[in-house]
């Protein structure tokens, strides 16, 4: 959760899925959690540009790993999920969870 590399990951793509001329499939696979929300990011500004793959392998409002309560993490990690445009989960339990 490096803000920095956040930072500079989010750019790098950003840059090279603004100008390329073919539809750009991002598959963020997390933990870590700050993946899951520059792969938002970049749907949000991106649009039909980027299909937005996400791969959930734990439940953020349950990991200490991110900071915060779980009635502050809930939220964002439902905004990264419903933003997807395919989503998959390590288990059906964990699938069930979401």
């Amino acid at each position: 959760l490096f803000l920095p590399s956040v930072l500079r990951l989010f750019f790098a793509t950003w840059s090279l899925a603004r100008d390329a001329d073919v539809r750009i499939t991002v598959l963020a696979s997390s933990p870590p959690f700050s993946i899951g929300v520059v792969g938002r990011m970049l749907k949000l500004m991106l649009g039909d540009k980027l299909l937005f793959v996400l791969d959930m392998r734990d439940l953020w409002a349950l990991h200490s790993a991110f900071p915060g309560w779980r009635r502050q993490k809930r939220p964002v990690e439902g905004w990264v999920t419903r933003g997807a445009d395919m989503f998959t989960t390590v288990s059906e339990g964990l699938k069930d969870k979401f």
